[in-house]
């Protein structure tokens, strides 16, 4: 007997907690955007680099990782300022490599959470790098960033947001090295607070 009343607690726990689920899922079904909105986010990137005259070095996987905050200008269009970052030791050396972008997030149905975004800004790399020779890295040049991604609302103003983005930039001659540039392809989940 108390076995049994053992399981049926636990199933009425269970019940009780999908439908507190569905019931928080149904009214955060409605994104809410307005107002300063925040993004931050991280997980797993590959960095691609190359040189002009010495050639590509083979792409990394490594941690990446974001942060946004801009202005709601419209339920379907953002601005934000974007920091992206990813970092790998390599041979002992670490490499950093990053972009600081003015981006525009863009939603093409207001009740959905699909975005696209887009954005211009500044490239930075730091580290040692061995192509066919040694190039110590600590420049800045143009760059960009593109992305799509899926804001799930949770609760409020608050979402689970993965994505995933493609940035680099061209660093330009660097010692001995001309043409250094970089990509990185990234996929990350995000918190995001509209």
């Amino acid at each position: 007997m108390i076995h049994l009343s053992r399981r049926l607690a636990g199933a009425v726990s269970v019940l009780l907690a999908a439908l507190a689920f569905t019931a928080t899922a149904m009214t955060a079904q409605q994104p809410v955007r307005e107002g300063f909105w925040g993004s931050v986010g991280a997980g797993y990137g590959t960095a691609g680099l190359s040189c002009g005259n010495c050639g590509d070095v083979a792409r990394e996987g490594s941690f990446s990782g974001f942060l946004v905050m801009g202005l709601t200008l419209s339920p379907s269009l953002l601005i934000g300022l974007e920091v992206d970052g990813w970092v790998k030791t390599i041979n002992g050396d670490p490499l950093r490599l990053g972009g600081l972008n003015g981006t525009v997030q863009w939603y093409p149905s207001r009740g959905m959470g699909l975005f696209v975004k887009g954005g211009i800004g500044m490239a930075y790399a730091r580290g040692d790098l061995r192509f066919p020779t040694s190039v110590f890295l600590d420049d800045a040049g143009l760059g960009y960033l593109f992305g799509i991604g899926y804001d799930v609302p949770i609760a409020g103003g608050l979402s689970v947001t993965p994505l995933a983005s493609f940035y680099g930039g061209n660093i330009g001659d660097v010692q001995n090295a001309e043409g250094v540039s970089f990509n990185i392809f990234q996929f990350l989940v995000a918190l995001t607070l509209h």
